[in-house]
């Protein structure tokens, strides 16, 4: 039986003005990375990172959107993972977490970045996900501040399910 752990990762939540938004998040549990990612970014119209996880691979847009746009992107990296005869074990929450700390040995790095077209980037996420500067400078040119962000610290049990042990909120004045 495999002992749980604690991770520290971030949420894809923030406020803005006092207004949800969220940028988007996938963990894939494969060791392949994603074929053909100017396919998914053109398909998605967001602008897409790729990080090596050292088992699988983190697919990341750093533009904010709203909880349709959020939702459309989780149907969107779910059905691709069924299709490619995946189990996608990543579930729609309000508040889902990336890893940004170490597992098995492994921090997320970053791979390749595809250009959808520039937009405005989360900058706590931006600063957390720590991209080269000349990757975001032409995904991401402008950089919006959040009222509220969340690093989270959570468990992942056997089960692969996730309970948060706490909570680190800040806030920009």
């Amino acid at each position: 039986m495999r002992k749980s752990a604690v991770y520290v990762g971030v949420s894809d939540h923030v406020l803005v003005k006092g207004k949800s938004a969220w940028v988007g998040f996938w963990d894939r549990d494969s060791p392949e990375p994603v074929r053909d990612l100017a396919y998914h970014a053109k398909t998605l119209r967001r602008s897409l990172l790729e990080f090596s996880t050292g088992r699988g691979f983190h697919l990341v847009a750093l533009d904010l959107v709203d909880w349709r746009r959020k939702v459309d992107w989780w149907n969107h990296w779910h059905e691709h993972e069924l299709q490619e005869g995946l189990d996608p074990d990543y579930t729609l929450r309000k508040n889902n977490v990336l890893r940004i700390g170490f597992k098995n040995g492994h921090r997320p790095e970053f791979r390749r970045a595809v250009l959808y077209e520039p937009s405005p980037g989360s900058r706590f996420h931006i600063e957390n996900l720590n991209p080269p500067p000349e990757v975001v400078s032409c995904l991401y040119p402008e950089q919006i501040d959040a009222d509220i962000w969340q690093h989270r610290f959570y468990l992942s049990d056997p089960s692969s399910t996730f309970d948060y042990v706490n909570d680190v909120r800040g806030a920009r004045g």
